[in-house]
C-alpha cells in the first residue's frame, strides 16, 4: 500500500480548546457525512504497522463549508484515555466535498510502542485546525464532536525489535518524526524469531537523482534474500517474507540493506547544502512480525 501523507503521531490531544481563564465546549455544526473506518487487521502488535482505509459518505443534502477542515483520530484506552493519535488533513479538501460522493483514502501508521495492552477505541473528529469547532457527523457520538468509528486491539511487542547496527547515520527528528540514513551498506540486527516472519520496512531513497532506479538488497549471512527497485520519490512500505531457515541458527540475526546508488547533497549540482554524507536510503521504520 503506498504511504499517504506524513502522518503525526501524538502522545496527548485536546479535546477541546482553553482559551485564557476559561476552556469552551466546542460547537458541533449539522451533519456533514457517515465517517467509517477500516482496518487491515483486528489486532496489532506495538511497534507494528497498521493500514487504515478512511470514508466519508458525503449526505445529500451538504450545504457545503468555509474552512478546510482536519480529522482528529485519537485511540484511547480502557479509561478512554488518549495514547496517540493520527491527526491529518484529508487528501480532498473539505471546502471541495460534495453533496452525495464519498471522500475514500487509506494511510499507515506504526503503532507507537505505548504502556498499554488490550483493546483500544479510535475516535474521529472533524474539526477547524485549532480543534475549535466541529462539523456534525453521522455515527456513535461521544460527545464535543468526536464519534466512535473502529477498535483494535494492542497486543505486546514482538521480542525481535531492530536495532540501527553499523552503516547507519545519526538519527535525525523532525517534529515528531524520526528516521536514519543508510550508507552504501547498513545492518539491522534483531533476536532470531525462529520462525516464518514478515520483515517491513518503511524507506525513502532518492531515484530521480540517478539514471535507473535505486536498487536495495537484503540480505542474510551473506545470502541475499530479497532484492527490490525504489523507483518513484516518496515513502513506500517493503514488506519481505522470510522463512525461519533463512534467519540461520544464531540467536541473532543481521540483516544488511545493500543499497546500489548513493549520493552525497553537498556534490549534487547546483547544491548549496554542506551535508557531505553518503547516503543511500533513508529508512523510517523497521519491524518484523512472526507469522
Amino acid at each position: 500500500m503506498p504511504r499517504v501523507p506524513r502522518l503525526v503521531l501524538l502522545f496527548l490531544s485536546l479535546p477541546f480548546l482553553c482559551g485564557v481563564g476559561a476552556c469552551r465546549v466546542p460547537d458541533v455544526g449539522p451533519p456533514a457525512a457517515v465517517p467509517s473506518l477500516a482496518l487491515n487487521r483486528t489486532g496489532v502488535p506495538l511497534g507494528g504497522p497498521l493500514e487504515m482505509t478512511y470514508q466519508f459518505a458525503v449526505l445529500p443534502d451538504f450545504v457545503g463549508v468555509s474552512e478546510s477542515y482536519q480529522v482528529f483520530v485519537d485511540f484511547l484506552d480502557a479509561n478512554e484515555r488518549v495514547m496517540f493519535s493520527d491527526h491529518h488533513m484529508p487528501p480532498v479538501a473539505t471546502t471541495d466535498w460534495k453533496p452525495g460522493e464519498t471522500v475514500s483514502y487509506q494511510r499507515l501508521i506504526f503503532v507507537p510502542i505505548y504502556p498499554y495492552v488490550g483493546d483500544a477505541s479510535v475516535t474521529l473528529r472533524l474539526a477547524s485546525p485549532l480543534a475549535e469547532d466541529s462539523v456534525g457527523l453521522v455515527g456513535e457520538h461521544l460527545g464535543e464532536g468526536r464519534y466512535r468509528v473502529a477498535t483494535v486491539r494492542l497486543a505486546p511487542p514482538p521480542k525481535s525489535i531492530p536495532m540501527f547496527q553499523a552503516g547507519w547515520h545519526q538519527r535525525e527528528r523532525d517534529g515528531y518524526e524520526e528516521w536514519r540514513w543508510s550508507t552504501s551498506e547498513a545492518t539491522i540486527a534483531f533476536e532470531n524469531p525462529r520462525q516464518d516472519s514478515v520483515v517491513y520496512l518503511e524507506l525513502e531513497g532518492r531515484p530521480m537523482l540517478f539514471e535507473s532506479p535505486q536498487r536495495v538488497d537484503l540480505v542474510v549471512g551473506g545470502r541475499t534474500i530479497d532484492s527490490f527497485p525504489v523507483e518513484n520519490p516518496g515513502v513506500i512500505l517493503h514488506t519481505t517474507m522470510v522463512s525461519a531457515a533463512d534467519f540461520g541458527d544464531g540467536d541473532l540475526v543481521e540483516l544488511t540493506l545493500r543499497v546500489d546508488s548513493t549520493f552525497v547533497p553537498a556534490e549534487l549540482p547546483g547544491s548549496n547544502s554542506a551535508d557531505d554524507r553518503r547516503l543511500g536510503v533513508r529508512v523510517f521504520h523497521a519491524f518484523v512480525e512472526s507469522r
